[in-house]
């Protein structure tokens, strides 16, 4: 988990009304297809047990990608509370292999080379490289800071109904 925003965004802590060094990001990839089944939320339930003692983070905020067929199963078998979908933004670039990247490791990659944004995005562009719109992704939060009553009530009122996946829903 990052402390301060990670990939949550710099100014995402402000609608919870907390500190940003306040906010965690969990990032995770998925477990192994052997692993034992629950494997997936037991690891997500203990990171949230264990990380107010080793960290000052209020609030911990994972995305689930429908893009990936995602729609937040673990978040929702942990009890999470799921708070809608990000926008969808400008931010991303397709490869000519059909991988996704990130506008900021376009960047990256220009400062690497010690050219400018523009510069490396158009040499990107002549091999093929498009750029798209990215989903949107659905946020679900878990409360670390269990005594803080503000803060539950501020989940309390951006909760909404889990998603389902379209044939749960019929």
């Amino acid at each position: 988990a990052d402390n301060g925003g990670g990939t949550a965004g710099v100014n995402k802590h402000m609608e919870f009304g907390i500190e940003r060094t306040e906010l965690s990001t969990l990032a995770r990839g998925a477990c192994v297809h052997w692993a034992p089944p629950g494997t997936n939320s037991k690891l997500v339930a203990q990171i949230v047990r264990q990380l107010p003692s080793v960290s000052k983070g209020k609030v911990l905020i994972a995305y689930g990608d429908p893009d990936a067929g995602e729609i937040g199963t673990i978040y929702q078998a942990c009890g999470w509370t799921y708070i809608g979908t990000t926008n969808a933004s400008k931010h991303e670039v397709l490869s000519p292999m059909g991988r996704v990247y990130n506008t900021a490791t376009v960047g990256s990659w220009g400062r690497k080379r010690g050219i400018s944004y523009k510069k490396m995005w158009a040499a990107l562009q002549k091999d093929g490289w498009v750029a798209q719109a990215s989903s949107p992704k659905h946020k679900y939060v878990a409360q670390l800071d269990r005594s803080d009553d503000r803060l539950a009530g501020v989940l309390r009122r951006m909760a909404k109904p889990y998603p389902k996946r379209a044939r749960e829903a019929e």
